[in-house]
Order: C-alpha cells, then structure tokens, then sequence
C-alpha cells in the first residue's frame, strides 16, 4: 500500500495494480513503478494541451490595412472629382444655351449679389452716393451695384433680365454695357444735383436710374408686375408712370425714393437714342484704333531722341 500511495502522488494517475495480500508481491510491481507516458496521463487527469496562438504576420496585416486605407481614399477623391466634373459641365451647358443679353445680365447679377453678400459698414463711402460725402467721383458707379435689399435686388434684376435679349440685340453687348454704366454715372449726378438744389442730403443706392434708361430703350415692351402677372402694359406707359410720379416726389420732397436718380435715367437714354448714338457711338472709331494700337504695340514710351 506504501507503493501505491507513492506512485499515485508522483504521478497523479496511479491505478489498483498491486494487490498486497499478506505481505506478498505482485510480479506487476515494476510494470506499475514505470512512469506513465505524459500525453496519456494527461488525457486520464483532464489536462488539455494549450493551443498555440498563430499570430499573422505583420507584414500581411500591415500590408493589406494601407492598401484598404488607399483605395477608400482613392475612391472618395475619384467620387469627389467626378461629382464636381458633373456640375461643371452642368453649368457649362447652362450658360451656352443662354443667349447674349442673359449672359451680359448673369454678370451684372453676380456682381449685384457679390456686394451684397460682401457688404459692410466701411463700404457706405464708396458704394453710396451722396453730395454731402467724403468720396464723391467712385459712388456714382459703384452705388449700382449696391442695393437695400434682397427685394429690391430681385425686382432690378427681374426688370433688366425681361429686356435684355431685345436691347442687346438691338445694341449689342458692348453698347449695352456703355449705355448701362453710363446711365448710372449720369442719373447719380442728376441725383446729386437735385439734392444740392433741395438742400435734401442723403445716401442713395441702387440701380433704378440704369432700369429706367433700360426701359426707355423699348418703349413697346411689354412689362409686368412681378406678383400679379397676368396684368401687363407697356414700357412707354410705365415710363410715363414713372416721369410723373418721380416729378410729384421731387416737387413735394419725398424721401421713400431717389426720384431725381429714376429721371436722370429715364433722361440719359432719351438724349442717348436721339442724339447720343449719332455722335458718339457712330464715331468711336477713333478711340477703337487707338486702343487697337495701345493693345498691339503698347504705350508710346515719351522722352529721347532716335
């Protein structure tokens, strides 16, 4: 018994094999001493064999990550171009089925909607007119583009967009553009002049005046009001509208509008289509030659002797 008990705490799996019966040996004495195998006694006590972890290689999983890493960011940046390619040629297509007076006024628009988006305190100097300012010569072209609001912007741009194709078909892009910029300048002065001879200072903005020498250069269009259109009627019928009221406000002092900037344009382009034309559009001549040359060879540098 002294046996057994040592072999089953040497190797924990020891086995009834000795049989002490009066003192007497079994001849299975060394057969039980001999020590079992390790994967057999570990199956009989209930160990199990501890599996070893694989552990991937580094350069595999390293590997295949930045390349995963790289085609997502391949893909996002081929979806980005192309979604802008798309809207390029969308726009692209936009603006070659317009026709030349929508593009000479989706320019004019864009720089409306620029100002005044971009609009703050320090601009009032240069994009107000007012006899009383500081700045007196650069405001009577900028306050065209500089509008009171998102209002008065849309009923500019929707007056000047319904007569653009016939004015500049009739004038052309850069007549149109002349006449536009000059009825501006012009109907500021007038503005400036009648509020001088009122003693009515004030900051004024707008392209109102440029509107009314639009107009005027169509008498039989057909115009409408922008929330009641089924009601139309002619530009030579608002124009008359408009003469007489901005001459009631002048006289009675009323400050709601520059009634003195709608006249100055309506007046611009009346003296333009009855004598403007003839002397200064038909004899620009001159001046495209010279400019031609400026252009071509460049300025004429003054001073030496050849």
């Amino acid at each position: 018994m002294a046996w057994r008990g040592w072999a089953q705490r040497a190797w924990g799996c020891g086995q009834a094999w000795a049989v002490s019966v009066g003192g007497h040996t079994c001849a299975e004495v060394p057969v039980a001493l001999t020590p079992p195998r390790l994967l057999g006694c570990s199956k009989k006590c209930g160990f199990r064999k501890a599996t070893r972890k694989v552990e991937p290689r580094r350069s595999d999983t390293g590997t295949s990550g930045e390349a995963y890493k790289t085609n997502c960011a391949f893909g996002s940046a081929y979806e980005s171009l192309k979604s802008r390619v798309q809207i390029y040629f969308e726009i692209n297509k936009w603006w070659n089925n317009l026709r030349d007076g929508q593009r000479t006024v989706t320019g004019i628009t864009a720089a409306n909607v620029l100002v005044f988006c971009l609009w703050r305190r320090t601009m009032i100097r240069y994009f107000t007119s007012n006899p009383a300012s500081k700045v007196l010569c650069s405001p009577k072209l900028l306050s065209t583009f500089r509008h009171f609001s998102l209002f008065h912007m849309a009923a500019n741009t929707y007056v000047l967009w319904s007569f653009s194709s016939s004015i500049v078909n009739i004038l052309g892009q850069e007549q149109f553009m002349a006449l536009y910029l000059s009825a501006g300048v012009i109907s500021n002065f007038v503005s400036y002049v009648g509020k001088v001879a009122t003693g009515r200072y004030g900051p004024s903005l707008g392209a109102s005046g440029t509107i009314a020498a639009v107009c005027t250069k169509i008498p039989e269009g057909r115009l409408a009001i922008i929330f009641l259109p089924m009601f139309t009627f002619t530009a030579r019928n608002a124009l008359k509208a408009i003469i007489a009221v901005d001459t009631a406000g002048m006289i009675r002092g009323w400050k709601f509008f520059d009634h003195a900037t709608h006249l100055g344009g309506a007046l611009c382009e009346i003296w333009y289509d009855t004598y403007g034309h003839e002397l200064i559009w038909k004899n620009r001549e001159l001046l495209v030659k010279i400019w031609h040359e400026i252009r071509t060879n460049g300025p004429k540098k003054g001073g030496g002797s050849k």
